[in-house]
């Protein structure tokens, strides 16, 4: 390597060490289903260099792990995330053999893997030359991954640090007999991999280093292309690419092996003859690929080496792979060797076999049908057994001619072979002349020190608890109890077991309370002054957001008032003759005044209309006809005025015509689009009024159009008489005039009025409710009737949560009791269902002060125990339920609504599990668009139904009634100046094809459609239906195939004229059916392949274009962002696609690009003012006269007396007296989005904004934004700034929002457009089709934009192809909330029998088996195990004492719930006197040393951030180069005591958890069997096992039996190569190793690691404040500091109440010594301290 080399290896270094990532779950949270690729020598790497967490020590030569080990740590892997519903394809690259070519041994291992992927699992294996090559390239293209998941160089054990090449051993102690300094220096080449990646292939990339398994979910460090891009990164992809061809030349070390005889070696030709003979075949078709290998590889050792040694060694060799066929896996976890023992020439012949064997196989030194074999080469060989038959036969117990009959057979015919091929390349004989001589040599010591057999016999504590011990039922654990076991009690001087309750929630102090019906009255008579006055704000703040909404749904904003129902009375009989006839000439009568009236008020309309120009005439006239007053009553005189409207539409186009030569210059087709669609609306709504005069009006226009199929559709339509009815004349233009649209009226219908198709919902007509619902809303009707409980999944848009309101209603209608909970993911939508509620429902209540409505988040709630219908988020109706408080309330819950129930799949959202769990016995309506298994989850949740006897229905429905429209937004440079183009630019100040459509088809490729056919959810719109046939039919040549022809729109639609959407739809199924079967058709695939790279050719070009105009800005950067986005908005101004909501993950960026906006507007505005002289002179006019109207007041005010200031008279005249002046200050309409029809006059925004004027702080020159129509949304703003931009949004005032994900989530906010603005690793398909839905919102716009921006074209895509993901649960048992249970239990038991009851459901629900253990029956035992050992655990920690009752810290534990399982660790600190020592050092007022400690402490314990494995040294050279961030990044080493408490807690919890599982492992030994099958191939280890009854005939199997350590909940693969047995050596040994028939997840153990690099933000900012250090040093993404945080902030504040709150119990025990409570005391001021110092700095930004 050169200077420049070691330059640009350094710079990839720092590159990658920079790199902003996000640690996150890859399953739920961003890969879902969708492919990715995983890079399968980095998989390889994660296992061979890391010998400590798996144990395979695989440099070890005699003892280390086998490479049925590899194989099975591989495949489990792998397994694991097949387990999670992963899809993924596992690739290698020739050039990375080069990482194994500095140990032999490595490189066969990667040729066995590779081998055995291929061969014997369903895995798809790729290979490819390198990753620059255009193979790959066109892999990637067909297949589309969505990520790769490699390694970056560094395992659990080893992190990327710089090599000295002065002392190579320090890099490579930890490793030795697999790295070498040359190998560690290669594994740049991996980071090289992820940059070229990231920026030359725009993929994604996940880290195999830390990632780690939860249970349903995966999790690993994630870098994006976003953020890491910048020119100069493009600017290197050469060098990169060049660095790493040099390295793999410069580090390879194939030649230190390769070498001599070993580079020499090849068969002679009389052994190449004998290779294929009939003799080697049989032994080949019997021992598979590795007898072949075995056989081949001894002869190169033996005919290259004439050590006698080596014969002896190699007969021994060979058997032992005879027996890998045939011993079981517990006769092969041989104990390990003493550390004494000189295996100096095992070791060199083991070195001798690797090389040859690598030799053999990588130069195909094989009999011809080695592919053809079986493979099983995943066994190659054992190490740990072939030294344990060298002992054997030191001792005698071997003897080669006494063994079971086929195995003798089997190893005579292969050392046969052996022989013959040594004597045919000139090794005469393999016989040894003193066997006793090497007997004697070779003797194996083996460690008997290092016995690891866990001996130690299980025991529990006492425990004695009414609901438990029935719950347990017949749980036989077989474990004595001892009640001398000890219990950690601390030392911290409160000695004895504090009872202690916990009642208050997070970090507030005060305590959760359920007042009954006179409390209620009382606290609200007597609430303060100030609570009034919020609650009053409160108030006018639903009021306001309730009429937004009223308005924007288009009913009025009038109460319901839901009284009980009444029964209904008898109908009365019918009447007689006579009645009915003087009812009907009543009727007539009525009918004839309605007509004359309707008459009489159209002609006046019609003659006040025909003033104006035709469009004025036809929307004034639309009005009238829409008019809710019912002026025009009367349907005939409807169907006239339709009809007029008719006339005016084709006057219109008759205009339009005459100004345009030709058809293919009529560009404005919505005119004949309307006309069409009124044609229809007449024929379908005034069929009884339709006589043959009106008929032939009709056919004439559609005559005149040439709408041919649609003429004959209506020729054969019946006619009426309308003798008795008024006649009237239609006019239309004269003939001359040219109508036509020139195309044919089915190719019209779906190129251009598509969105404007009439829908078929299957609308009913239902007394219900005051709508007509569609078909699926009815049967949520009947479910909510009935009590039954329904799970709805729905598109966006379809009115899932308008439904849910009949529900409230008949809670309301029922009772004064009941209650029904709203369940809402954010907080927004939590806000906007309140309101709704509010502006809906009035309720009068006969006692108490009642209420419908009530809201609960955490950080408002009002009404909350009140109310009949409550609001809230999961995790407050999770508190809510387990609160014992709480009880009498819950019971009252008669409905509970899960709005977005998806969200039980992302990470952090497990209180859905649980809620649904707790929810048993209610009935509940689960809303979501976005489910992709409905199936599966629905039938989970009818179980846990079917106990109470209520049916779970499935309701679903497909229909989106608004399309969705994909663009791509390409301009080019340069763009225009806004002074130029304002935001309504001119056709020719426009690059109006900047936004180019999308045809999702272009997102395919004919491999994907072959294998997995098209997205279920892929729709097209009729516009690309005709685009991709007609594209089509271009490839399809002279020959079409059968049917395509029919698929022609003329073809397919000639009998049906009028179409539908739901024709539309049918045609759309059969295009696309016969475009996948076309793809999966060899002779038809090229066709599919150049009709989908035709339709991807306009957005290839735009891109290309882009980036040549760019001049070098990165076209997915931040910068292209800011200078695109403003020509966007004007552009889609004028497009008119406003309104729009612009989704950006990033809230700072959100920010940013609104100011930035905001800034080119007022820019703009000024220049153009500036040099606009009549302006100029208006505003000096204008200035003028306000000074001389101030003066007249003035000289007005001081003329009255003072009595006359008082007087009504006078301020009348002066508001009379105000002249209207030029408001000079008004925005100029062509720099502001807010569209004057549309703005709210100057009373009402103020009204609107000015609650959250005080709020905004640094962000107040966003309140400037919203009055040029630009809103920024997302959850780190002020509440009362977000509902001021909801409400303007709804009543149009804004027409430009920029927001994270906040708006995702079924907030109601219609908008046209939505545009997503940048790349994010959360732009995942869930959110993809959760924000795209908010476009085209039904009942507003008929179809919805979706633009991307900024976005790589490989990630839209994946996007377009995505499918939706699958829904997968969480682990039920968490230990906090086992403690939490038994608050619940015991508190209901000590109140009544009723609340005990409810309680006890609850919990055994909770207890019960959740969505993660669905087709995972075994598991539920297993539960009750785990649930057993937590209850163990609680005890032992004395949080609980033997009778379940909570003590000591079980409430601050609980507090602290949701930091599991940071809160055990935080009272284990506590009990054990740490805080106490460190704060008695504020007696001698040592403020900073007490604060600097605990802040360190927390950071270790909360919020805490994984670092990836990148030494401390490298990160703090870097730092030294760049000295202007204080930060340490990497928090420092805890404090000897605090690490040593820590630790041994950990080891208290593995002693627990061991017991567990081996008891359990005990316990069902005959139920989960041997563990023998690899799991992911399902190969049986040993393939031909021997007959039980024949196992102790051969002594060599006694022998092994008595020397293998023995286990049962060991995997027998781990404990192979680990010599442990039941001994665990960590929680990450116990969890990941153990028998695959037991569970148990690392995450569901209250274990905190202290051994890992934790980012030291938190520390970091508690000393310096600054938020730019956190990003640029500590790697943390902007937009989420603030987030991270006041996340850490709000733990803070719950660590601060609960110390209050325990000082005040505390205090109330008179029996205790003050000093103790002082020292209590002194904890609490500390951590005080340390709130007040955080909340200094967190504030100063806040």
């Amino acid at each position: 390597m050169n200077k420049e080399d070691n330059k640009n290896e350094s710079w990839l270094n720092e590159w990658y060490r920079k790199c902003p990532n996000k640690y996150i779950d890859l399953v739920g949270d961003f890969g879902g289903s969708e492919l990715f690729v995983m890079d399968g020598d980095s998989l390889l790497f994660k296992f061979l260099y890391d010998p400590e967490t798996d144990f395979l020590d695989f440099g070890q030569p005699i003892s280390g792990g086998p490479f049925l080990a590899l194989t099975f740590l591989f495949e489990n892997f792998l397994k694991k995330l097949e387990e999670r519903k992963c899809v993924f394809h596992v690739v290698f690259f020739d050039v990375h053999k080069s990482l194994w070519n500095n140990r032999p041994k490595l490189r066969i291992a990667r040729e066995v893997i590779v081998d055995h992927l291929k061969s014997n699992t369903a895995i798809q294996v790729f290979e490819f030359k390198n990753w620059w090559t255009n193979e790959w390239r066109e892999y990637l293209d067909e297949r589309q991954p969505l990520f790769i998941l490699t390694g970056d160089g560094s395992t659990e054990h080893l992190e990327i640090k710089e090599i000295d090449n002065n002392n190579e051993e320090k890099g490579v102690r930890s490793i030795s007999g697999i790295a070498t300094g040359n190998s560690l220096r290669m594994t740049i080449v991996l980071r090289a991999f992820m940059f070229f990646s990231l920026h030359n292939m725009d993929i994604p990339i996940a880290l195999l280093p830390g990632m780690e398994f939860r249970d349903s979910r995966a999790y690993a460090f994630v870098v994006e292309r976003g953020g890491n891009s910048n020119i100069e990164a493009q600017e290197k992809l050469e060098d990169i690419k060049l660095l790493t061809i040099k390295a793999f030349e410069v580090y390879d070390e194939e030649s230190n092996w390769l070498k001599s005889s070993v580079e020499d070696f090849k068969l002679s030709s009389s052994s190449e003859n004998f290779l294929n003979s009939q003799e080697c075949l049989n032994v080949w078709s019997n021992g598979g690929k590795r007898i072949a290998l075995i056989i081949l590889s001894l002869t190169g050792v033996l005919c290259n080496n004439d050590k006698p040694d080596f014969k002896y060694l190699a007969k021994l060799f060979l058997f032992h792979v005879i027996l890998l066929e045939h011993f079981p896996l517990k006769l092969r976890s041989a104990p390990p060797l003493s550390n004494d023992f000189d295996g100096s020439t095992i070791e060199l012949f083991l070195q001798n076999f690797y090389a040859y064997c690598a030799k053999v196989y990588v130069d195909g030194i094989l009999p011809n049908n080695f592919q053809e074999l079986n493979s099983n080469l995943y066994d190659l060989i054992d190490t740990r057994l072939f030294a344990s038959l060298i002992q054997c036969r030191h001792e005698g117990v071997l003897n080669f001619n006494v063994h079971l009959n086929e195995i003798k057979q089997q190893f005579d015919a292969c050392w046969k072979l052996l022989n013959q091929f040594c004597k045919c390349n000139g090794l005469i004989s393999l016989n040894i002349d003193n066997d006793e001589i090497f007997r004697e040599k070779f003797q194996i010591n083996i460690d008997s020190q290092s016995s690891s057999v866990h001996n130690k016999a299980a025991k529990l504590l006492p425990f004695k608890h009414e609901f438990f011990e029935e719950y347990f039922g017949d749980l036989n654990l077989k474990i004595p109890e001892d009640s001398n076991i000890k219990i950690d009690e601390g030392n911290y001087g409160l000695i004895g077991n504090v009872y202690y309750d916990d009642n208050t929630h997070w970090h507030s102090t005060k305590p959760i309370k359920y007042s009954d019906k006179l409390d209620i009255v009382h606290n609200n008579k007597h609430k303060t002054s100030w609570e009034l006055r919020g609650y009053q704000k409160h108030v006018g703040y639903l009021e306001r957001y309730a009429a937004s909404l009223n308005g924007t749904q288009g009913y009025s904003a009038q109460s319901i008032i839901v009284e009980k129902s009444k029964a209904k009375s008898p109908a009365k009989k019918t009447s007689n003759c006579a009645a009915l006839k003087t009812r009907k000439k009543i009727e007539q009568e009525k009918q004839r005044k309605s007509l004359d009236a309707s008459e009489q008020y159209l002609n006046n309309v019609l003659k006040e209309i025909s003033k104006n120009n035709i469009k004025d005439s036809i929307n004034s006239l639309d009005i009238k006809l829409d008019e809710k007053k019912d002026k025009i009553k009367h349907p005939f005189t409807k169907f006239r005025g339709q009809f007029k409207k008719l006339e005016l539409l084709v006057e219109l186009w008759a205009e339009h015509s005459k100004q345009c030569k030709t058809s293919s210059m009529r560009s404005d087709w919505i005119i004949p689009k309307d006309i069409l669609h009124q044609v229809f609306y007449i024929v379908h709504n005034f069929s009884k009024y339709l006589d043959d005069e009106r008929k032939r009006n009709l056919i004439e226009v559609l005559n005149r159009l040439n709408f041919i199929n649609c003429k004959n559709r209506i020729e054969n339509i019946n006619t009426v008489s309308n003798e008795n009815l008024p006649s009237f004349n239609f006019n239309l233009p004269k003939n001359s005039i040219d109508l036509s649209v020139g195309i044919s009226d089915a190719r019209f219908q779906m190129l251009y009025a598509g969105h404007l198709m009439d829908r078929n919902t299957n609308s009913v007509d239902d007394r219900r409710v005051q709508f007509k619902p569609d078909e699926w809303q009815a049967k949520v009707l009947d479910v909510i009737d009935k009590d039954e409980s329904a799970l709805i999944c729905c598109p966006t848009s379809s009115g899932k949560t308008f439904i849910s309101f009949y529900a409230m209603e008949k809670v309301l209608r029922e009772s004064d009791d009941g209650i029904l909970v709203y369940v809402a993911p954010t907080k927004a939508l939590v806000n906007q269902v309140t309101a709704e509620i509010y502006g809906r429902f009035q309720k009068k209540y006969k006692h108490g002060n009642k209420t419908t409505w009530g809201i609960y988040t955490r950080e408002y709630r009002e009404n909350h125990d009140k109310c009949q219908i409550l609001v809230t988020v999961p995790q407050i109706l999770e508190i809510l339920v387990l609160s014992p408080q709480r009880v009498s309330w819950a019971r009252n819950i008669k409905r509970i609504i899960f709005d977005e129930v998806h969200m039980i799949g992302l990470d952090g959202e497990e209180h859905y599990d649980r809620l649904l769990l707790l929810s048993k016995s209610s009935p509940i309506l689960a809303l979501s668009a976005t489910i992709g298994n409905p199936e599966t989850f629905h039938q989970w949740m009818a179980k846990s139904k079917e106990v109470h006897g209520r049916p779970m229905r499935l309701i679903k429905t497909t229909k989106r009634f608004s399309d969705l429209q994909q663009y791509v937004y390409l301009p080019k440079f340069p763009f225009d100046s806004l002074l130029k183009t304002t935001v309504n630019p001119r056709e020719e100040q426009r690059q109006s094809n900047s936004i180019v459509p999308i045809n999702p088809i272009f997102s395919l490729s004919t491999i994907i459609l072959k294998e997995h056919g098209l997205p279920s959810d892929m729709k097209l719109v009729p516009s690309q239906c005709v685009q991709l046939w007609d594209v089509m039919k271009r490839h399809v040549g002279d020959n079409p195939p059968n049917g395509f022809d029919n698929l022609d729109p003329d073809v397919y639609f000639r009998d049906i004229g009028y179409i539908v959407k739901d024709d539309a739809d049918r045609y759309e199924q059969e295009l696309k059916q016969a475009f996948t079967n076309y793809a999966r058709d060899k002779s038809l695939n090229g066709i599919i392949k150049s009709t989908i790279e035709e339709l991807g050719t306009d957005i290839k070009n735009g891109f290309k274009g882009l980036e040549s105009t760019a001049n070098g800005l990165d076209i997915y950067g931040d910068e292209f962002l800011k200078e695109g986005i403003v020509p966007l908005l004007c552009e889609l101004s004028a497009q008119d696609k406003l309104p729009a909501i612009l989704f950006h993950f990033n809230r700072e960026r959100c920010v940013e690009l609104a100011l930035h906006v905001l800034e080119q507007l007022e820019l703009a505005e000024n220049k153009k003012r500036a040099d606009d002289p009549e302006y100029q002179a208006k505003k000096k006019e204008a200035i003028s006269q306000e000074k001389a109207r101030e003066k007249e007041l003035k000289r007005k005010r001081d003329s009255k007396t003072k009595d006359d200031i008082f007087q009504s008279e006078f301020h009348s005249e002066l508001e009379g007296s105000i002249p209207k002046i030029f408001d000079w200050e008004a925005h100029d309409p062509d720099f502001t989005f807010v569209n004057p029809k549309n703005q709210v006059t100057s009373e009402d925004f103020k009204e609107i904004t000015e609650p959250a004027r005080q709020k905004m702080g640094s962000n107040s020159k966003l309140l400037i934004a919203l009055e040029r129509g630009i809103g920024v949304h997302h959850s780190g703003l002020p509440k009362k700034y977000l509902s001021a931009v909801e409400i303007l949004f709804r009543r149009r005032h804004l027409r430009v929002i920029i927001a994270t994900g906040s708006l995702a989530l079924g907030i109601n906010m219609p908008c046209k457009t939505v545009v997503f603005v940048g790349d994010s690793i959360f732009l995942t398909a869930l959110q993809y089709r959760q924000m795209s839905g908010r476009s085209g919102r039904r009942g507003f716009d008929p179809i919805g934009h979706v633009i991307f921006f900024g976005i790589p074209l490989t990630k839209i895509k994946r996007l377009l192809m995505s499918e939706l993901p699958s829904l997968s649960g969480h682990f039920p048992l968490t230990t906090t909330l086992v403690l939490r249970s038994f608050n619940l239990l015991n508190q209901c038991k000590a109140k009544n029998a009723i609340d005990y009851n409810y309680a006890k459901n609850a919990i055994k629900g909770l207890f019960g088996e959740s969505f993660f253990c669905l087709d995972k029956e075994y598991l539920s035992e297993q539960i009750k195990h785990h649930l057993r050992f937590s209850i163990e655990y609680l005890m032992r920690e004395n949080l609980i004492d033997q009778k379940g009752n909570l003590i000591n810290l079980s409430a601050m534990v609980s507090h602290l719930y949701y930091a599991e399982p940071s809160n055990f660790a935080f009272s284990v600190l506590f009990k054990h006197g740490v805080f106490h020592r460190i704060c008695s050092k504020l007696k001698t007022n040592l403020h900073e040393e007490v604060m600097n400690e605990l802040i360190l402490i927390l950071s270790y314990l909360f919020n805490r951030v994984r670092l990836r494995k990148i030494s401390k040294e490298l990160c703090e050279k870097n730092l030294c180069e760049d000295k202007k961030y204080p930060s340490k990044i990497i928090l420092p080493p805890l404090p000897k005591d605090v690490n040593e408490i820590l630790t041994n807690h950990n080891e208290r919890v593995l002693n627990i958890y061991t017991d567990y599982v081996i008891t359990f492992a005990n316990n069902n030994y005959s139920k989960l069997g041997s563990d023998n099958i690899l799991p992911l191939s399902a190969i049986t280890i040993p393939p031909k096992p021997i007959d039980q009854d024949l196992l102790h005939e051969d002594p060599i199997i006694s022998k092994l039996e008595s020397i293998a350590t023995s286990f049962v909940a060991r995997s027998p693969f781990i404990a192979m190569c680990s010599s442990l047995g039941d001994t665990f050596v960590n929680l990450e040994d116990l969890t990941s190793h153990i028998h695959s028939g037991i569970f148990l997840d690392f995450h569901s153990i209250p274990f905190i690691k202290i051994d890992e690099n934790i980012n030291a933000y938190i520390l970091d900012f508690f000393t310096h404040g600054q938020e730019k250090a956190l990003v640029e040093a500590n790697g943390l993404k902007r937009g989420e500091v603030w987030q991270d945080l006041r996340d850490f902030r709000l733990i803070l504040l719950s660590v601060v109440s609960s110390l209050k709150i325990r000082v005040e119990e505390l205090s109330k025990n008179s029996e205790l010594e003050k000093h103790l409570i002082d020292e209590e005391l002194l904890v609490y001021k500390g951590f005080e301290m340390v709130l007040e110092r955080f909340n200094e700095k967190y504030k100063r930004r806040n």
